[in-house]
């Protein structure tokens, strides 16, 4: 007589993501951890958002990449993506924020400058210059140069120049067309020449060491970029 076989209901191979965590309780530990991190990650990034002054979207701006509303959705995007990719290990998680923000500042073309993202997340400036170097190599950011007449407001406001220095300062990059006569040169550099060479009517005119230290560069630098702008000046 043929012993009959007992047929086992089979089940399927993709399992809930809860069945999985009660089968491996070590895999739900590590995904709500990773979900912690994450969430006071964003709440850092915000924080330094708020610092720098980049709005929110409820405040009803157009989203748009160009502008500064899109900079915090993408700073938290890439701050997403870079826990992600494990580069938070060896990394705090000040640093990765900070390196957020300020590639997505870079992205957009409303760059702000490495010393002001440091001063708003209180990561250190060279630390957060190297991470954010080393996220935009790992998640292949391409960060495009800024335009010299976009960092002149920032370097102006610091010394305290009137609108009319700002604009004067943007108007002789504008005439000098930079990027064929000064094309390798940096912009900060750029910037800071223009900015020194057109307050000469301000009293006291701050000296190149002063438009140097605004703008994050050597005083080298402005003597190089000034006697080039002074061709269109």
């Amino acid at each position: 007589m043929a012993i009959a076989k007992h047929s086992r209901s089979k089940r399927p191979l993709a399992f809930r993501q809860e069945e999985i965590f009660s089968f491996n309780p070590k895999i739900g530990v590590a995904r709500r951890l990773q979900s912690r991190t994450m969430a006071r990650g964003r709440r850092k990034v915000d924080n330094i958002a708020d610092q720098l002054k980049f709005p929110h979207a409820a405040s009803g701006l157009r989203e748009d990449s160009n502008r500064p509303i899109g900079i915090r959705d993408n700073a938290q995007d890439i701050y997403h993506k870079a826990v992600n990719k494990g580069l938070l290990r060896g990394r705090t998680m000040e640093e990765v924020a900070a390196a957020s923000v300020y590639l997505a500042s870079r992205q957009a073309r409303r760059p702000r400058h490495v010393d002001d993202v440091a001063r708003a997340s209180g990561v250190n400036r060279k630390r957060l210059n190297k991470v954010q170097k080393d996220i935009g190599k790992h998640l292949d950011i391409k960060a495009p140069a800024p335009f010299p007449s976009q960092l002149v407001p920032a370097i102006a406001t610091k010394l305290k120049l009137s609108h009319r220095n700002n604009n004067m300062a943007r108007l002789l990059l504008s005439r000098a067309k930079y990027e064929n006569i000064l094309n390798a040169s940096k912009p900060a550099g750029v910037a800071a020449a223009a900015v020194w060479l057109t307050s000469a009517d301000v009293k006291p005119r701050p000296t190149q060491g002063q438009v140097a230290k605004a703008a994050g560069v050597n005083k080298s630098t402005i003597s190089v970029n000034a006697k080039e702008l002074r061709k269109v000046q």
